[in-house]
């Protein structure tokens, strides 16, 4: 009968180190595996969803809930059942069977009403500002502080008053002498520095 190898064992081939090591690869790989699985699906699953143009139905949908309500106060025509949602809904679901498109659709309300009359601000323009004034306030403090450290670390050591280090060492010498009572001129003051006995 031959011998049989057994990882971490005496006479084996691989130490208890190896074995571990081994284990934690193959549950590293199995891992990346897992992940790279569940991407594919949710990447499947995702995309079902995207065929084709919206129908008439999801277009007219989609406006009435970025429409705001002319007689309401923050909601949707969709949300409102005011009647003059309910004319701005009748107006849509019109213009969309007649094959308007969305911005023409939206062009005619903000000429009519309004910027006001869209849940959804402008992104360009002046009014774009406001989307990019976060992004641009970030940016910048994030630059400010990079180059703040960067020069702060370039700048090396931290330079010493040549009369504190005189202090510094003058302590270090009392110290390493036996101690005592010394007096700082510097300070006017005495202190006890303990003798080691």
């Amino acid at each position: 009968m031959g011998s049989v190898d057994i990882p971490g064992k005496v006479g084996s081939s691989e130490g208890p180190g190896q074995v571990g090591a081994r284990r934690s690869t193959l549950g590293l790989k199995v891992s990346w595996l897992l992940v790279a699985v569940v991407v594919d699906v949710a990447r499947v699953f995702g995309s079902a969803g995207t065929s084709g143009p919206p129908t008439q139905a999801k277009r007219i949908a989609g406006l009435e809930a970025v429409v705001r309500c002319p007689s309401c106060d923050g909601l949707s025509i969709g949300q409102s059942s005011a009647q003059s949602a309910f004319d701005l809904r009748q107006m849509i679901a019109t213009e969309v069977r007649s094959g308007e498109s969305d911005s023409q659709i939206t062009s005619a309300l903000v000429a009519r009403y309004g910027q006001g009359i869209l849940l959804k601000p402008p992104t360009s323009g002046l009014a774009g500002l406001v989307w990019l004034l976060p992004v641009i306030v970030w940016t910048a403090g994030i630059a400010i502080m990079v180059v703040f450290f960067l020069r702060r670390a370039r700048s090396g050591l931290t330079i010493i008053d040549p009369d504190d280090a005189a202090i510094v060492q003058m302590a270090l010498d009392r110290d390493a002498a036996g101690g005592g009572i010394a007096e700082n001129p510097d300070l006017g003051t005495s202190s006890r520095v303990s003798s080691p006995s």
